[in-house]
């Protein structure tokens, strides 16, 4: 099966966890979780996504960003999932450091590690919440994914990029104006991106 690869796989995955976080949330009684797998072992966390790892098996050749700088995991390194757009443990998608997207090799050029950033994002639009210094006021788990419904429906393609992924969800947001509370969606969206460092400045 033929899947998108680097960045716009990686907004594809955040996506389909953001919806079924958001149906699990809308139908569940108790605790709202943030945690995605099994009740008894989930293997990611949109609330803190570094609290999950993955093991760097010998098979694989993906690089990943420590303090802006590529490198090359060892074999039973554990790397946490990142939070943070180009971050620390943040595959590489580029063409030299990553030419050629595979599942085995290289999570195609990290669909499903880097997808933690947006569900970082997503977590911080629905809640609330400070990262990288930016606080985000919460506007609801309904508003955030109303909006990024929009988004996806009307706004993103195939190829969207965490950039235009930010874009979209901001011009969708024009639709909902405030929360009952008074908060201004837009400016919140706006926000969450930019405390997962999605920034005009790095695009």
């Amino acid at each position: 099966m033929q899947r998108s690869p680097q960045e716009s796989g990686a907004i594809n995955e955040a996506f389909s966890n953001w919806l079924g976080i958001a149906v699990e949330q809308h139908y569940s009684t108790g605790e709202k979780s943030w945690l995605i797998g099994f009740a008894d072992k989930p293997f990611r966390s949109m609330e803190n996504p570094s609290i999950k790892s993955r093991t760097y098996r010998g098979h694989e050749d993906y690089k990943i960003l420590i303090d802006g700088q590529v490198h090359t995991p060892t074999a039973g390194d554990s790397i946490p999932y990142p939070d943070t757009y180009k971050g620390n443990n943040w595959i590489t998608v580029d063409n030299t450091n990553c030419p050629t997207p595979n599942y085995c090799a290289n999570d195609y050029c990290g669909v499903h590690i880097n997808s933690s950033v947006a569900n970082k994002m997503f977590y911080l639009l629905s809640v609330g919440g400070i990262h990288n210094g930016i606080t985000v006021t919460g506007i609801g788990t309904n508003n955030a994914m109303k909006i990024a419904l929009d988004a996806n429906r009307n706004r993103w393609t195939t190829s969207t990029g965490f950039h235009n992924a930010k874009a979209g969800m901001i011009a969708a947001s024009t639709k909902f104006g405030n929360t009952n509370t008074g908060t201004n969606m837009q400016q919140q969206v706006r926000l969450a991106w930019e405390a997962v460092n999605v920034l005009d400045s790095n695009e």
